[in-house]
C-alpha cells in the first residue's frame, strides 16, 4: 500500500479491495481509508489465503522489489490458477522475468510515463483526450460485458447511439472467437457474452453498464 498500490485502490473504488501488506505504517493507513487490510506479507500463503485469493478475480503486484513481486505471483498463482495477474516493474529486465514467472501484464511506471510525456508532446490532442476523464469526470474509458439475457443483448449500437448513448463513442467490439473489431460497426447488435470497449459520458456509461448486467424484463399471465 505505498504510493503505486494507493494509485490503483484510489481507480477500483467500486470494486472489493484487499489489501495485503505487513509495513505498520501502511496497515494504519489502509484501515484509515476504510480498506479491508491483512497485516501479513503478500509473499506468504496463510496472508493470501486470509485476503480469500481462492475467490479473487485479481491480484495487483506492486512491491518495488522485482524479486519480492515473484514470489508474490508464484505463491498466488499456486494458490489459484485462474488468477488474473498485474505486476509493477521497476526495470525494463524486469518485465520478462515476471512474465515468465506467471503475471499475465506487466507494467513498467516509468515507461507509462514515458509515454504520456511523447503523447503529450507530439499528439497534445490525444494526450488531452486520454487525460480529460481525469478532471470532473469530463471522460470516461470503459470496458462493458454483455450478460446473456440483459437488456443489452439483441440492441443494435447505431440505436443506442442515437438515444440514450448519444455522448458515447464505440471503440472496439469483442465478441468470443473473433478478432478484436475496432471501430465496431453501427449496425453490429449486441450478443450476450460481447465485451463493448466504450469512451464517452461517465453517466452514460454507468446506465449501459447497469443494463449489460440487468436481466430483460419478463411477464408472465395468471389464471384468473
Amino acid at each position: 500500500y505505498g504510493e503505486m498500490g494507493r494509485s490503483v485502490v484510489n481507480e477500483l473504488k467500486q470494486e472489493r479491495v484487499v489489501v495485503v501488506t505487513h509495513k505498520e505504517e501502511d496497515v494504519e493507513a489502509a484501515r484509515e481509508a476504510g480498506l479491508f487490510v491483512i497485516d501479513g506479507s503478500p509473499t506468504e500463503d496463510d496472508s493470501l489465503k486470509a485476503a480469500g485469493i481462492e475467490r479473487a478475480r485479481y491480484l495487483v503486484a506492486t512491491k518495488e522489489d522485482p524479486r519480492d513481486n515473484m514470489v508474490v505471483i508464484l505463491t498466488a498463482r499456486q494458490l489459484c490458477g485462474s488468477l488474473s495477474i498485474v505486476a509493477r516493474a521497476s526495470r525494463d529486465e524486469d518485465i520478462p522475468k515476471l512474465r515468465r514467472a506467471g503475471a499475465d501484464r506487466v507494467v513498467c511506471p516509468h515507461q507509462s510515463f514515458g509515454n504520456d510525456v511523447a503523447k503529450a508532446i507530439l499528439h497534445p490532442r490525444i494526450g488531452e483526450f486520454l487525460t480529460s476523464g481525469t478532471r470532473e469526470g469530463a471522460l470516461a474509458l470503459a470496458e462493458i460485458a454483455v450478460e446473456r439475457g440483459s437488456q443489452l443483448e439483441g440492441v443494435k449500437l447505431a440505436d443506442y447511439g442515437r438515444g440514450d448513448g448519444n455522448h458515447l463513442s464505440f471503440v472496439g467490439l469483442q465478441r468470443e472467437g473473433e478478432p478484436l473489431r475496432m471501430p465496431p460497426l453501427g449496425q453490429d447488435v449486441l450478443q450476450g457474452g460481447d465485451v463493448l470497449i466504450l469512451a464517452g459520458d461517465p453517466e452514460q456509461i454507468v446506465v449501459m453498464s447497469d443494463r449489460a448486467a440487468r436481466p430483460q424484463a419478463t411477464f408472465r399471465l395468471q389464471a384468473s
